[in-house]
């Protein structure tokens, strides 16, 4: 069975279009699948997860081509399975210091019916299930006993400190919120006033 998309005035069809916020990104994708009988599949399946990554250099015609075809300067063009590009990704979103979301963000993209926790202070508390991801919006009591609890606040200093931290953290949620976003995760902020039943309040 073949399934074929088409444009029209240079724009594809529905969320099949790509979003105008990532013109100009570095890593650009054209997904393929191959199909076939189920037994040659899964042989072959099994081919490019040991060797696509270290023999998968596209030719210098292919890159060529595609240089051509979508009128953009191709430095590295590679095969890569979708196992390949999780791992890539991984690395990058660990690169960019955001590897504790990584888990979560793998299961929203490859098993989308799944449930992953973050769950790792002092990073926020964020569950995916169904779709969404929810964030806990900790009141700042809620929040005092969850992250600074061991933090003195009984001078202007100690009080200092844990304001700078809890501004930091308010920013990790929302860097948090946009990662998830981009990708094209529900978000979802779930007022939280009791920090030992955090978790039951994202279920």
């Amino acid at each position: 069975r073949i399934i074929a998309f088409g444009a029209h005035e240079a724009q594809l069809p529905g969320a099949l279009s790509p979003s105008a916020d990532f013109v100009g990104g570095p890593l650009r994708l054209v997904p393929f699948v191959l199909s076939g009988a189920a037994g040659v599949v899964a042989r072959v399946g099994d081919t490019f997860e040991r060797e696509l990554l270290e023999r998968g250099m596209a030719g210098a015609d292919t890159a060529l081509a595609a240089q051509e075809a979508f009128g953009l300067a191709v430095e590295h063009a590679r095969y890569l399975t979708v196992h390949d590009l999780a791992a890539m990704m991984a690395m990058q979103y660990e690169h960019a210091g955001l590897a504790p979301l990584w888990p979560l963000l793998e299961t929203a993209l490859l098993e989308p019916d799944g449930e992953a926790w973050l769950d790792a202070a002092p990073e926020p508390l964020v569950r995916y299930a169904q779709g969404e991801a929810r964030i806990a919006m900790f009141t700042p009591a809620a929040w005092h006993a969850r992250y600074a609890a061991d933090m003195p606040n009984d001078t202007e200093d100690g009080r200092e400190r844990q304001y700078r931290q809890h501004r930091h953290f308010e920013a990790r949620q929302r860097q948090i919120a946009a990662v998830l976003a981009a990708h094209g995760v529900a978000v979802n902020f779930v007022h939280c006033d009791d920090a030992e039943r955090a978790r039951e309040a994202l279920l």
